[in-house]
């Protein structure tokens, strides 16, 4: 929904200016394809960068995120 995108564009802004909970926010939506293209790249970034601006629930979402989807390395090892 066109809402969801909107809501995309603020929350990058936000984090751009370094708001740690639009980035967090930001991993969610690119973790569920929400407002964007689902993007798990991204959605770990995003959980990191909001982990620098010092968010600690973000540091708990990653720990999920990486539990549920496997950690980069484990993708460099499917891969071969």
């Amino acid at each position: 929904p066109q809402h969801h995108a909107r809501a995309v564009d603020l929350l990058r802004r936000a984090a751009t200016e370094r708001d740690a909970d639009a980035a967090r926010l930001l991993g969610f939506c690119y973790d569920m394809g929400l407002g964007v293209e689902l993007d798990r790249k991204k959605a770990e970034a995003s959980f990191r960068h909001a982990i620098q601006l010092g968010s600690s629930q973000a540091l708990l979402d990653l720990a999920r995120f990486l539990a549920t989807n496997g950690t980069r390395r484990d993708d460099r090892e499917a891969e071969q």
